[in-house]
């Protein structure tokens, strides 16, 4: 029987639009869930889970799957040009292969069926799966940053009753994030989104009430930034918005060259007074009365600061891997279970991992109700030596030398993106929402240095988003050349 041309016609538009209506809620709804999220461990089943946000980004990922059987072969085609589609294309291909020799093959693979949940349903998911799908983005860290808010709030009154001290830091968005550190990296993403919504306030001359609000908001967020005494993020904000302010023209670019030139030019000249200045600074991050001016002066300190000599063991450790296994690594994930054995008898931390962990099983941040557990399992804690605070490290000794290298192209991609096709948008508002985009990247792939997050839904939900932004295009972005879809101001 021949097929008719009502047979063969492609579904009603107003079905496919209803279709995407119910898809968005569901990406909307779990981002604004997961700054609310809490590991939860059952001890009968051995099962920890991140509930809610883990049960909702599975429910993504196969409603992601199940669209993407039929992508629209344009839209592959495009995208398949774009440097930075091709980069997470190589990062996930080259997990799966070192995930295949990994020292732990179920450790990698639980790694790495984490992580192409992630990029699917965060990355490739929106623009596959929507019509409208350049937008989508924007919504999914638009829902996280404003779910953030109330956990800032929840951050600065714990922190008011510890009278806003260093020691007061560390726990101070627990059960929501697990440290500061975690906290501060996903704050960094919340602050540049609200920044750029007072932007857009100012920009089209907005009630004055609505301005007030926006800097409140801001402001805000500010200030829990700053009280989460996390070194790393402060450094990585200032670094950002210096950036993005030189790639902005070409004669910003050379200006920023030159500084940066003679800034190195100058450490070389001036080497042995730094050096000794480094050796002789005393200044500690984690004493019970430390203030803003000590933890700022202990960035320095490689002496006795706890947190600075720890990572620098565990960067040794994660080197003397890496020369074990320099191109393969010992796996994704696996750093954690193989740490001790490289770490050198001098190196010796100076807390031990055994009395880290008989201090974190007694902590006060093990919350139990009914038989559930408010923190990671404590199986992590027993066989666990805890990761290389260093998302490219990580990398390294995970995936080997082209993993790390990949994540590096990554990062510069990004200063790419903002610098070449950022010039050619004309419209304000995607302009704006590209720079928010490249602050929010830019922030974790600096603070990334020495922390890492990206295994955890509460740091990947913000920074796929925000790379889906950049790479894809927010709000029909349009340039110069093409004005023909969401794909275009990616070119």
């Amino acid at each position: 029987m021949t097929p008719t041309a009502a047979d063969i016609r492609p579904p009603d538009a107003k079905q496919v639009e209803r279709s995407d209506r119910w898809a968005m809620r569901l990406w909307v709804l779990t981002a604004a869930t997961v700054p609310f999220s809490v590991k939860v461990y059952a001890p009968g089943m051995d099962l920890e889970v991140v509930f809610p946000a883990e049960p909702l980004l599975a429910v993504m990922f196969f409603v992601t799957l199940l669209r993407l059987a039929r992508p629209p072969r344009r839209l592959v085609t495009k995208a398949l040009q774009d440097p930075v589609v091709v980069l997470v294309l190589a990062y996930l291909c080259i997990s799966t292969g070192t995930t295949v020799v990994s020292s732990m093959p179920m450790v990698s693979l639980k790694a790495l069926v984490v992580r192409a949940v992630y990029i699917t349903t965060l990355f490739i998911g929106p623009v596959f799966v929507f019509r409208n799908g350049s937008r989508i983005a924007r919504k999914v860290l638009g829902a996280y940053a404003f779910a953030f808010l109330p956990i800032a709030l929840f951050a600065l009154s714990a922190q008011s009753q510890q009278g806003f001290m260093r020691f007061g830091a560390a726990d101070s968005a627990f059960p929501f994030y697990n440290d500061h550190t975690h906290f501060a990296a996903a704050l960094t993403f919340a602050l540049f989104f609200h920044c750029g919504l007072l932007w857009r306030v100012v920009h089209v001359r907005d009630p004055i009430g609505n301005i007030v609000l926006r800097s409140l908001l801001v402001s805000g967020l500010a200030l829990a930034l700053y009280f989460s005494f996390c070194r790393a993020a402060w450094v990585a904000v200032i670094i950002a918005m210096a950036l993005h302010q030189t790639l902005r023209s070409w004669s910003r670019l050379r200006v920023g060259a030159a500084f940066l030139a003679l800034f190195i030019l100058s450490l070389f000249v001036l080497r042995v007074p730094i050096a000794q200045a480094v050796q002789g600074n005393r200044s500690v991050a984690d004493g019970a009365a430390v203030g803003t001016g000590e933890v700022i002066r202990s960035m320095s300190n490689v002496t006795n600061d706890v947190s600075n000599v720890e990572r620098l063991h565990r960067w040794k450790a994660a080197y003397a891997m890496f020369l074990e296994r320099p191109w393969s690594g010992f796996g994704p994930a696996t750093y954690q279970f193989h740490y001790t054995a490289f770490l050198a008898d001098r190196d010796t931390s100076i807390a031990p991992i055994p009395a880290l962990r008989g201090h974190l099983n007694g902590s006060s941040m093990a919350h139990a109700r009914n038989g559930l557990i408010l923190r990671e399992s404590p199986r992590v804690l027993q066989y666990s030596s805890g990761s290389a605070h260093s998302e490219y490290l990580m990398e390294l000794t995970g995936s080997g030398l082209g993993g790390m290298v990949i994540l590096a192209l990554l990062a510069c991609s990004v200063l790419y993106k903002r610098f070449n096709a950022g010039r050619r948008i004309r419209d304000p508002g995607s302009r704006q929402m590209r720079s928010v985009a490249f602050l929010g990247l830019t922030a974790y792939f600096i603070h990334s240095l020495f922390n890492n997050f990206l295994d955890d839904p509460k740091v990947a939900v913000p920074f796929w988003s925000s790379l889906a932004m950049l790479t894809f295009g927010v709000e029909a972005g349009r340039t110069e050349e093409d004005d023909s879809g969401p794909l275009s101001a990616a070119q």
